[in-house]
């Protein structure tokens, strides 16, 4: 849930920001009111309008500058996962091949699937912690469900239950 918050943040930023301008607008024009009626010098009204004005500015800066590294280091993330990714494909695609053919899994290939394993805990945990959006997880999520088909992988995953997976849980065949 922390997540989705987060992210209908991120997506909605120019809103957010449009929303604080807007208060910082009709705050400053409260503050001009509320000094001109109470008899006060113009030149207070215009100290306080800087002061709210800056505060608006040094906000909106603050919202664009974490939306842009949010958005660089979930660049970074994505481009890393990918990377690792590719080099599991090719054997994990071998794997999947000897679907049939072997019902054993070897000790190179269950390396394999447990780096694949890490792998996706490592996605999860970023996508939990809001540093992934939902959009890319849902397709990581998907392919896991490819290599979930396969009983051999199933039963690698029920073996290495151990909790070292940061809440992870791979899917099941039938999920």
């Amino acid at each position: 849930m922390r997540y989705a918050v987060k992210f209908w943040l991120f997506q909605h930023s120019f809103l957010l920001l449009l929303l604080v301008v807007g208060l910082g607008i009709v705050l400053s024009v409260g503050i001009v009111w509320w000094l001109v009626q109470g008899g006060k010098e113009a030149e207070g009204a215009w100290r306080a309008m800087l002061v709210v004005g800056g505060t608006i500015l040094s906000f909106c800066y603050f919202l664009q500058k974490q939306h842009l590294e949010e958005t660089r280091l979930m660049k970074e993330l994505i481009t890393d996962f990918n990377k690792r990714y590719d080099a599991l494909n090719g054997p994990l695609h071998k794997i999947l091949e000897k679907k049939g053919q072997e019902p054993k899994i070897c000790s190179d290939e269950r390396a394999t699937i447990v780096d694949y394993f890490n792998l996706c805990a490592e996605e999860y945990l970023f996508y939990r912690l809001g540093y992934v959006e939902p959009c890319v997880w849902k397709a990581w999520d998907k392919g896991m469900r490819e290599y979930a088909k396969d009983p051999r992988i199933q039963k690698v995953w029920e073996e290495e239950q151990s909790g070292s997976y940061y809440g992870f849980e791979f899917p099941t065949a039938d999920s």
